[in-house]
């Protein structure tokens, strides 16, 4: 008799585990919908793209060469933002033209000056 009130007993909590275990898995899930549904729209407004490898999140709409060399922390007058498609490199020498930068993008700065020969 012991033994079938234990079980009994464990299937009752296993149950109440397992009711519980559901209602915070279902929470979860719908916790993580919602913050997809907002990441998706603030998807919509950001664009993601690397200078020099480094990650930068930008509102979707169009930049200059010299917003992405200024937010690069990079000198204008001393460097060129160059776009990199794939193994081509398209030099963005008019610092001044607006261009819309498409999320994924890669650049790199190349700097201006002389490189000194050892």
């Amino acid at each position: 008799m012991a033994r079938s009130q234990a079980a009994a007993q464990w299937f009752r909590v296993d149950r109440q585990t397992a009711a519980y275990l559901g209602k915070e898995h279902t929470r979860t899930a719908e916790l993580k919908q919602g913050d997809n549904m907002n990441a998706k729209t603030d998807m919509s407004a950001e664009v993601v793209i690397f200078i020099d490898q480094q990650q930068f999140k930008l509102e979707d709409r169009e930049y200059t060469p010299r917003d992405l060399l200024k937010l690069a922390g990079d000198d204008p007058a001393e460097t060129t933002l160059v776009l990199k498609h794939g193994n081509d490199l398209e030099k963005l020498t008019d610092l001044d033209k607006a261009f819309q930068p498409k999320s994924g993008e890669h650049f790199v700065v190349f700097h201006n000056s002389p490189t000194p020969v050892s």
